[in-house]
């Protein structure tokens, strides 16, 4: 009688690399061929939809190899299918090395692909809602200001929110690129589905999210002036009571910036 723990290693390691690991003897071949189909059909479904700009820039064969080769050598910590976008950008984090058929900000379009997903299916909660520009300029005052909840905040040296099939070459940016990845409350049209837009942040912006970000409880304008104003000290403190001024009803009315109800 076989062992069924060395069995189940022997299964795992012909599904993940059938090319180079013998196949168990206690399975019949139709079988283990099945379960290959369904494992390597499922991953690449996933794959495909979670990282879609990135399957267009790659070649079809260089798009399989790295599917093929995350399937037989990343040790996924999550159990859930939902969670293959993130292990895939985990992996990727994790290669030392690519060929050099795979541009070099494969990465970093796949980390930017996976916010757009995590922005999309974000909880919001009720009690949030997204006011016009008029309306932000005349409660900015009253307002407890929130960042929206599905706010994904990213740094990278290429410009990836501009990559695509007809643009698959671009230099990186020794500046590089602070970029905000949200999902609006209100839609451009009530019967089409919830969009997620991209906001290319500055440095003064980016510290004004940061500040909301890590505020559990939201923020004031007069408070994060105050917290502005302490962290950008080579700013004129009336230039940035402007700036927060000009920025808040814009970001309002983005869908950047959240009001309590």
């Amino acid at each position: 009688m076989p062992d069924y723990r060395q069995t189940q290693r022997e299964f795992v390691d012909w599904l993940r690399d059938p090319d180079n690991a013998p196949a168990p003897d206690s399975v019949e071949m139709r079988r283990l061929r099945v379960y290959r189909r369904l494992i390597a059909n499922n991953v690449n479904n996933f794959l495909r939809s979670g990282f879609p700009v990135l399957r267009d820039v790659l070649s079809k064969a260089v798009w399989q190899q790295l599917a093929d080769r995350f399937i037989r050598e990343h040790t996924a910590v999550s159990p859930y299918f939902s969670e293959i976008g993130k292990e895939f950008v985990d992996f990727l984090a994790a290669q030392q090395e690519l060929p050099e058929s795979v541009p070099p900000y494969t990465y970093e379009l796949a980390a930017y692909e996976r916010m757009e997903v995590e922005a999309l299916f974000a909880v919001i909660p009720d009690e949030l809602h997204q006011l016009s520009a008029s309306e932000a300029a005349a409660t900015a005052e009253d307002s407890r200001w929130y960042l929206n909840p599905s706010a994904q905040i990213g740094s990278f040296s290429f410009p990836v929110a501009w990559i695509s099939a007809d643009n698959a070459a671009p230099d990186p940016s020794p500046e590089g690129y602070f970029l905000l990845v949200f999902r609006p409350l209100k839609k451009e049209q009530e019967d089409q589905p919830a969009r997620v837009r991209f906001l290319q942040l500055n440095p003064v912006t980016a510290v004004l999210v940061d500040c909301l970000r890590q505020s559990q409880s939201g923020l004031t304008r007069n408070e994060l002036t105050q917290q502005l104003v302490q962290l950008l000290p080579q700013l004129d403190a009336q230039v940035v009571r402007t700036g927060v001024g000009q920025i808040l009803p814009d970001f309002a009315e983005r869908g950047v910036l959240l009001a309590a109800r």
